[in-house]
Parts: C-alpha cells; sequence; structure tokens
C-alpha cells in the first residue's frame, strides 16, 4: 500500500521579508518536504513607475536596478537556516505590483499552491494599505494558504 498521493508539485512563496513571511516560510517548507515539490521563493519590488508613469528619470533605472540586486542579495541570506537541507528551491526577484505579480508568476509557472503570510490589517489601515493576500486570494488560479502571525 502506497502513501497518501500529495497535490503540491510546485508551491510559491511570495516574501517581503517580514516576521509574518518569515513565520510562513516554515509552512511553506514542510508542505514542500512533505509534497517532495519545488519551492519557488520570489520578492517583488513595487514598480515606482506603475504608481505613477510621468515621472521617467535615468535615475529611476538605476534605483530600480539597485533595488533588485539588493533583494537577490537578501533572498540568498536571510532564510538560510530554514531552508538547511532543502535543495530543490528557487529564487525570484520581480517588479510590479506584488498581488498581481504573484498571481502572474503562478499562473505562468503552473503553480499548485501559494503560501503567504499576513499581519492581518484590519479596519483603517486595511482601506488604506490594502493586503496583499487578499488581493492574491482574489485572483488566484490555484489555491492559496494565507498564514496569520499568531497575536
Amino acid at each position: 500500500m502506497s502513501g497518501p498521493v500529495c497535490l503540491y508539485k510546485k508551491i510559491l512563496f511570495p516574501t517581503d521579508f517580514s516576521e509574518a513571511s518569515k513565520y510562513a516560510l516554515v509552512h511553506a517548507i514542510n508542505l514542500a518536504r512533505m509534497c517532495n515539490a519545488e519551492l519557488y521563493i520570489i520578492h517583488v519590488i513595487h514598480d515606482i513607475a506603475s504608481f505613477h508613469p510621468y515621472v521617467a528619470h535615468p535615475c529611476l533605472d538605476q534605483f530600480n536596478q539597485e533595488m533588485v540586486e539588493a533583494a537577490k542579495n537578501e533572498l540568498d541570506t536571510v532564510y538560510l537556516e530554514e531552508l538547511r537541507g532543502f535543495n530543490k528551491l528557487k529564487k525570484v526577484v520581480l517588479t510590479g505590483v506584488a498581488s498581481e505579480a504573484i498571481n502572474d508568476f503562478a499562473h505562468k509557472n503552473h503553480i499548485d499552491l501559494i503560501v503567504i503570510g499576513s499581519v492581518g490589517r484590519t479596519g483603517l489601515e486595511k482601506i488604506f494599505f490594502g493586503n496583499t493576500a487578499d488581493k492574491v486570494i482574489r485572483r488566484a488560479n490555484c489555491p492559496v494558504f494565507v498564514v496569520k502571525m499568531p497575536e
């Protein structure tokens, strides 16, 4: 008799390097290990030009490139302990609006599950800042596992 079949072969873990993300990573790694799945860790740099496209400036391209390089370095160093011994891993830095970039990446790469951390904003904070996890859930083409930080 064989063991249970795992539905997840590709798991996406978007991170903003927050404590909520670090807490959710534990769940993403455990699921990836249990399912023998590939784990994609991505970070999205907010594209300033998408916020206000009329403010194009040559320095903006350099600034964006520096942000991408800094994020790549952070991805290579931030979760070393948690990822020790796990080698089915891909790290990606994207630019754009976080929720859109996450869902687009998931769709293009045939991701089976998104594991995302949430700080659980409520009230005015949620109205003014939104919640990336909520936006990902609304547009996702695959299941989304939202891991909320304990109070």
